[in-house]
Order: C-alpha cells, then structure tokens, then sequence
C-alpha cells in the first residue's frame, strides 16, 4: 500500500467526520460525493446499491442523461466490474489494471455511456459479504488514478460501507419519528442542524420564524445545559478502577 503524507492523511480526518454526520438516506450519494472529494481528484461518482447482481439504486453525480437500460445491457463488457464480481476482490480496481485505454473505448459501453462526458479513466469498488453490496465508481477524463489514490480509496472503503449502514438506519428512526408525529432535531457542537423532522422544522418556524438554522435562544439553552452536564460529573479517582 502507498504510503500517505501529512495533508493526505488530514483530508482522509476531515473527510471521515463529515461522512459520519447524520443526514437523510437519500442524500447519501451527494454526500459520499463531497466528502471524496476531499481526498481525490475526479468528475463523477457512480453510487451503486447491488443486490444478486442487479443494481437495486443507482445513481451518477453530479447528474448528466444517463439511460440505465443501456448500462445494464452492456455491463458485460465492464472491465472493473467483471474483474471485481470473478475474482471476488477486495482492493479497489482501475480499467487500466484489466484493459487498454484504446480497449476500453472500443466498446458499446464506453461508447453509448463514458464517452459524451469523456469518462476515461476509472477506480471503483464493490464491498463482498453484505447485502444490499455497495459500489462506488470514481471516474476521470485526463488521467488515469495513482497508486495513492487506490490506497486512499481503499481506506474509505469500510467507511463509507458503514454510513449506507448507518445512513439506512438514520432513515428507518426519521420516518418512525414522522409518523408518529414526533420533533427531532439533531445538531453538531457549534449549533449546525444535521437533522430535523417535519414537526420540528413546523415548531421552530412557529415559535422562532426557523431560517433553516438553530435558533440564538435554544443553541443557547443547549450550550448551558451541555456545560452544567459536564461540570456534574464527579471527578474519577485512581482508586475508582479495579484491574
């Protein structure tokens, strides 16, 4: 594996705090795009949740025409993909590390879908054991990916398996919450929302007229209440602790 310097590991620390702040599932896509981008250089992000085989959602961004249909019927000539699903492997793959840059752009697949937005260099992978499988595609039109930059995805991977868990898991809480009428607001140390249900976001607008961030008053009464919380809790003593 490469070995990382200093401000690639920083931006791997910055990256893995914003992938693990709540948000809703259907924004994950967009999220996982921002939150690589930290880390690596690309265009577009293919977001991939597979099951037996079959992409069960799918989703390029930023956005662009896009025909699934055409995608799916041409999967097989998939360089990343055959090599992935055949040797079952574990580390993220380039089209370079399977096929030439003239092979891959003489297929239908490259053709029909990576070439009006000149896709021609990719590093993807697909997580094995689990289902729904997650797969993230990174794509780029100058230059192939580096060796860090496989080992920077590679580090991400389990981390970014873990917030479709996560992110899932979010969902399944926030619409228990929406049908039974409850207000959840979920906020970071500075007072920045992460998360709201339907009935907050109505009682902060009746109460504080809510501009989409935490109202002075209760981030406020959060900070007070955040401080007494710490300041009573006994200190621990050596003596506190058997072994």
């Amino acid at each position: 594996m490469a070995r990382l310097n200093h401000s690639e590991l920083k931006a791997l620390s910055g990256a893995l705090l914003e992938l693990y702040a709540p948000g809703p599932y259907t924004d994950l896509p967009a999220r996982m795009f921002t939150t690589l981008h930290r880390c690596l250089s690309f265009d577009f992000l293919g977001y991939y949740e597979i099951s037996d085989n079959q992409n069960q959602r799918s989703v390029i961004y930023p956005e662009y025409p896009f025909d699934n249909r055409i995608f799916e019927a041409y999967l097989h000539q998939h360089p990343t993909w055959n090599g992935i699903v055949s040797g079952r492997l574990e580390s993220s793959v380039k089209i370079s590390d399977f096929v030439s840059r003239a092979g891959w752009q003489r297929t239908d697949l490259y053709n029909y879908i990576f070439r009006p937005q000149g896709q021609n260099h990719q590093l993807a992978f697909i997580t094995l054991g689990e289902l729904p499988q997650l797969g993230v595609a990174l794509n780029r039109s100058t230059r192939d990916f580096s060796e860090e930059e496989r080992s920077v995805l590679d580090l991400l991977k389990p981390h970014l398996s873990q917030a479709l868990t996560a992110s899932k898991l979010s969902s399944c809480f926030s619409h228990a919450a929406e049908s039974n009428g409850q207000a959840w607001i979920v906020t970071d140390s500075t007072g920045r929302i992460l998360f709201e249900t339907g009935k907050a976001i109505d009682l902060l607008k009746e109460y504080f007229g809510h501009n989409g961030s935490l109202p002075t008053q209760v981030r406020d009464w959060l900070k007070r209440r955040a401080s007494g919380l710490v300041n009573n809790v006994p200190a621990l003593k050596l003596h506190d602790f058997s072994i």
